[in-house]
């Protein structure tokens, strides 16, 4: 298709594109992707002009956070999150060194204090907002612009259903969890984001990307294609443009992709939508075998090491 230009680099994009159907919810359309040659980022052809039918309340991210185990069990998981997230201790460190938290692991380097005010775009249902809030954080702000008004909240988390533009105030911490990727233009939110930054502030985005062994096995079939919500798929080349114009400094790129990578591709190169009941995470365990899931989870790890993964989580830094 003639005339496509790179959203990130604004370089020619030759034909031809790749045809990619939804799949999340199996909706029968098909849209058009384009991977640019200079900067290697994948990108939708045409963004539809109404995402939201795409987002519909039952939406992964919306789901309820969940509910905290028995008392010794909460403060065992609080002692475990508060050395990851803001420890100093040198008990903190031995511990954070020893059992991380998986879902706060990529604060460790940041340095942050309790005090120090923190917002996540694309919060959903606020997940890892609640859990800085059971160690400590008390400026805790989320939004989402498709957020379901039940969900809204305010409070040490505070929850809204709102864009970036209508945001105040500056951050010391501003947080992207597989949300970078749905926006329809990166470039003016990482602008806006740089702007609402402390000087030395940081910017952590969790995104998928490419290239990676999933995406050069499956192409079209690539579960984190995941047509047409994710707009854009990222490469380090891309990101490393996106920073420099918005005055960030990519300090840290760390890859941490999963299983879903391989068993999710499989299920769509055979025309089984993630959300179909015979799909291997609606319970059909006839899919994949016990020894196929330790294949898969063998075969992530191997790939991160490698760089080769096809999700990371990019660190980026206000200078000052």
């Amino acid at each position: 298709m003639a005339g496509v230009h790179c959203r990130i680099c604004t370089q020619p994009i030759p034909p031809p594109p790749l045809r990619v159907r939804e799949m999340m919810f199996g909706l029968e359309e098909s849209f058009d992707y384009h991977l640019c040659p200079h900067c290697q980022c994948l990108q939708i052809g045409t963004i539809p002009g109404d995402l939201s039918p795409y987002y519909p309340p039952g939406y992964y991210s919306y789901a309820p956070v969940p509910q905290p185990g028995s008392a010794p069990f909460q403060r065992l998981r609080r002692l475990r999150d508060r050395a990851t997230a803001a420890g100093r201790s040198p008990w903190q460190r031995l511990l954070r060194r020893l059992a991380p938290s998986a879902t706060l692991a990529d604060l460790s380097p940041l340095d942050l204090h309790e005090s120090m005010a923190v917002l996540e775009l694309g919060c959903g249902s606020g997940a890892r907002l609640h859990a800085l809030a059971a160690c400590g954080f008390t400026r805790l702000l989320g939004i989402d612009p498709f957020l379901p008004s039940g969900l809204e909240q305010t409070g040490p988390v505070t929850l809204r259903r709102t864009s970036l533009a209508e945001v105040s105030g500056v951050f010391h911490l501003i947080m992207l969890h597989h949300t970078f990727e749905h926006l329809p233009d990166p470039r003016d939110t990482l602008a806006q984001i740089a702007r609402r930054l402390h000087p030395g502030g940081w910017c952590l985005i969790r995104i998928p990307v490419v290239p990676s062994l999933a995406w050069h096995r499956y192409r079209e079939h690539w579960a984190q294609l995941d047509a047409p919500r994710h707009l854009h798929l990222f490469s380090t080349r891309s990101m490393q443009i996106l920073a420099r114009d918005s005055g960030l400094t990519l300090e840290r790129v760390r890859y941490d992709s999963g299983s879903f990578q391989f068993w999710a591709s499989e299920q769509y190169a055979r025309g089984i939508p993630l959300q179909h009941p015979d799909s291997w995470s609606r319970g059909n365990r006839s899919l994949f075998s016990p020894a196929d899931m330790r294949r898969f989870r063998r075969l992530a790890r191997h790939c991160n090491r490698r760089g080769e993964g096809d999700q990371a989580v990019f660190s980026l830094r206000r200078p000052g």
